[in-house]
């Protein structure tokens, strides 16, 4: 029985029927949403990504850990000023989207009142109790609102940003926090099914700095903190402007490798692309600084820097 949830007695689980609190499914499922054909074709994808994503992962294990421990410290040092007298085991903590579950056994193993909740059960199914299915753009009406919450990669997911963004605000305390990471400056080019992406759609947006302050300011929270993230991918805009010109068959041909893919519409010529000299000099060094990625020598460092640019941002607000 997930009594810990201390969710508000009017909410009942869609599956067992019952309160919240008398609840007595292994997942409860408190989804909600004001558009269910849409809703439910967007969570059927999920829940075919979250099964592949399981069985292997889109993104390397040593990279999900090295994301999780920053996400956790930046966390830490800001909980620190403003919950330091309060112990970890009574600060209320929610994630939404705990995708593999690394940073949620973070925050277990230094005992926070750490919740989870996803779409689909396969991202939450790893916290027992702990967790519950919801739709983050109508959570459910909490009597024990959170000190804490995380959306690590979601806010690029949601259908309806606005409604998400004011439904997590809702369901924070007064002074609670919440920490968002998400893409920055991500082309949408990136997920086009004709060069060989496997869905539909995966993100929907990215962002800015101008766009990430606006959308948290607009619920009311008050930022505090607002970076750009470590430089992750191999930028095709710097080299872009390096060269002068956007190779668009030269783009193309780097995303149906990416994505392994046969043909996809490509002509034979688009793959036999001889490139000059110096942009193939360059191309090798992207390699050699995408392959540097978690080396911390100076050398690998200056090479991440002139090669990449950032590719995540994030921030932490307060509730006042």
């Amino acid at each position: 029985m997930n009594i810990n949830l201390a969710l508000c007695n009017s909410e009942s689980c869609n599956s067992c029927q019952r309160k919240a609190r008398e609840c007595i499914c292994a997942i409860p499922d408190f989804i909600r949403t004001n558009d269910r054909p849409t809703f439910t074709a967007y969570k059927s994808l999920y829940e075919d990504i979250s099964k592949v994503d399981l069985e292997s992962s889109f993104q390397a294990e040593e990279s999900l850990i090295e994301k999780a421990r920053k996400d956790f410290f930046r966390i830490e040092e800001f909980r620190e000023n403003y919950f330091g007298r309060l112990p970890n085991r009574e600060i209320r903590v929610l994630e939404i989207g705990p995708g593999l579950g690394h940073l949620g056994r973070l925050f277990l193993e230094k005992n926070y009142d750490y919740f989870a909740t996803d779409i689909v059960p396969n991202y939450v199914s790893v916290f027992a109790t702990r967790c519950f299915l919801s739709n983050v753009e109508v959570l459910p009406k909490f009597s024990d609102k959170f000190h804490i919450i995380i959306a690590c990669d979601v806010f690029e997911h949601v259908l309806n940003e606005g409604d998400a963004i004011l439904s997590v605000s809702e369901s924070l305390e007064k002074q609670g926090v919440l920490y968002i990471r998400s893409p920055y400056l991500e082309t949408s080019i990136n997920y086009a099914t004709r060069l060989g992406a496997n869905y539909p759609f995966i993100h929907l947006r990215t962002y800015t700095r101008k766009l990430m302050r606006n959308l948290v300011e607009s619920s009311g929270l008050n930022v505090k903190k607002l970076r750009l993230g470590e430089v992750v991918m191999v930028s095709h805009t710097r080299r872009s402007i390096l060269f002068r010109k956007l190779h668009f068959f030269k783009l193309r041909l780097d995303l149906c490798n990416a994505y392994r893919s046969e043909t996809h519409n490509a002509d034979s010529s688009q793959k036999l692309i001889k490139y000059p000299k110096f942009e193939s000099k360059y191309r090798e060094h992207e390699v050699k600084a995408l392959n540097s990625v978690g080396k911390q020598d100076l050398g690998s460092r200056i090479r991440r820097r002139i090669f990449f640019r950032p590719t995540e941002i994030w921030c932490i607000a307060v509730k006042s």
